[in-house]
C-alpha cells in the first residue's frame, strides 16, 4: 500500500513463483489499483503553452502476469500480459482549471485538438508483449558503474468497442532505455548517460487514451518542466550527468556527491493534429522541437539501494525543484 502527500494511492497484491521447471524460470501475477487525482494535462504535441495547464483524476484497475527467464546472471527476458480498466475525470487541483473546462470526450468536436479520448468514458484494454533486460550496473563501491539496457515490444487492444462514447483503442508500442556510467580517473568521478524512447503507433482508425500517451517532463523525463508537460504518441529523452563525490564515509557505500546535468527530449506523432496545418507540421520528429533543461543537485548515498537526492533545474518554462529517494537514472 502506497500513498503520497497529495493523497495519491496505490494498492497491489502479488503472487510470485520462483521456480517454473527450473531455478532460472519464474512467474509473477499481481492485481493493482491506482488513483491519482491531480495529474497535469496541457494538451497534445510539442507546442502546448504553459498557460494551457489543466489537471485530471485517473482511476485504474489491472490484472497482470509475466513469465520470464534468467539466461545469465545479467540477462533476463520474458513475456507479459495485462488487463487494464481505466477511468478519468475532472481533476481536484483548484490552482489550475479542471480538464473538463477545456477538453471533451466527444470526437465530433471542432477543433479536434479539444478532443481527449478516454475522458469520462474510460478505456478497457488488454496489453501483451515481450521484453528483455541486460543489467551490468555495479553499486559495490561509490558511484554507479557499468551499463544497462531494457527493451520491450507489445500490442494493445480495446475490449469494449462500441460500448462507450469512444472506445476504439488499439496501438503497437515499443520502449527502449539504455544507460551507461563511465568513471573518470577514479571511483569519485563519473559521467552518466541515458537515452530512452517510448514509441506508439496507432492501428487503423483507432486512438490512444490521452492519459496513455508518451510524455516528456519531470524528474526522469527532462528536468526543468512540469511532470507530463508534453504528450504525444512518441517521446525521445536523453540525460547526461557529471557526478563528483565530495565526501566519502568509512562505509564504502556511503558518500555525498555533487551533480551537474543536462536533459533534452521531444514528442511527436499525434494523428489528431491534422485539423491545424501549423500543428500538423510538428507531427514528425524535428530538430526545432527539442526541449532542454539544465541544472545541478546533491545526493547522499546511504547504501546501494537508498539515496536521498535534491535537484534544481531550469528550462524555458522556468525553474523546478525535485526531491527523490533514488540515484536518478
Amino acid at each position: 500500500m502506497l500513498t503520497s502527500y497529495m493523497l495519491y494511492r496505490r494498492f497491489e497484491g502479488e503472487i510470485y513463483i520462483p521456480r517454473i521447471g527450473d531455478d532460472k524460470t519464474h512467474a509473477d501475477f499481481w492485481v493493482g489499483y491506482l488513483r491519482r487525482t491531480e495529474d497535469n494535462y496541457f494538451g497534445i504535441g510539442p507546442l502546448t503553452p504553459l498557460s494551457a495547464k489543466t489537471n485530471f483524476d485517473i482511476e485504474r484497475r489491472s490484472v497482470n502476469g509475466g513469465l520470464y527467464r534468467d539466461f545469465t546472471e545479467n540477462l533476463q527476458a520474458g513475456i507479459y500480459a495485462s488487463l487494464i480498466n481505466s477511468n478519468s475525470y475532472g481533476g481536484q487541483d483548484s490552482t489550475s482549471p479542471s480538464i473538463d473546462t477545456v477538453f471533451t470526450n466527444n470526437p465530433s468536436v471542432v477543433p479536434v485538438a479539444l478532443w481527449a479520448p478516454g475522458l469520462h468514458s474510460g478505456s478497457k484494454i488488454i496489453s501483451y508483449g515481450v521484453f528483455g533486460e541486460y543489467d551490468q550496473r555495479n553499486y559495490e563501491y561509490g558511484l554507479t558503474k557499468g551499463f544497462y539496457f531494457y527493451g520491450r515490444f507489445g500490442s494493445v487492444d480495446g475490449l469494449d468497442k462500441g460500448k462507450r462514447t469512444f472506445s476504439d483503442y488499439g496501438w503497437f508500442e515499443g520502449q527502449l532505455d539504455a544507460r551507461g556510467y563511465i568513471p573518470f580517473w577514479s571511483n569519485k568521478t563519473s559521467l552518466a548517460l541515458r537515452l530512452a524512447a517510448n514509441l506508439r503507433s496507432v492501428r487503423g482508425g483507432s486512438q490512444i487514451p490521452f492519459y496513455d500517451e508518451s510524455f516528456l517532463g519531470g524528474f526522469n523525463y527532462v528536468r526543468g518542466f512540469d511532470t507530463y508537460r508534453f504528450r504525444d504518441d512518441n517521446a525521445l529523452i536523453s540525460n547526461m550527468e557529471l557526478r563528483q563525490t565530495v565526501y566519502s564515509f568509512k562505509k564504502e557505500h556511503r558518500g555525498i556527491d555533487l551533480i551537474g546535468f543536462g536533459d533534452a527530449g521531444q514528442v511527436w506523432g499525434r494523428t489528431l493534429s491534422s485539423m491545424g496545418p501549423a500543428i500538423m507540421s510538428h507531427n514528425s520528429f524535428a530538430n526545432r522541437d527539442w526541449k532542454a533543461g539544465a541544472g545541478g543537485g546533491i545526493q547522499y548515498r546511504h547504501s546501494k539501494s537508498l539515496t536521498v537526492r535534491f535537484d534544481v533545474a531550469t528550462s524555458q518554462d522556468g525553474q523546478r525543484v525535485y526531491v527523490s529517494a533514488s540515484r536518478g537514472f
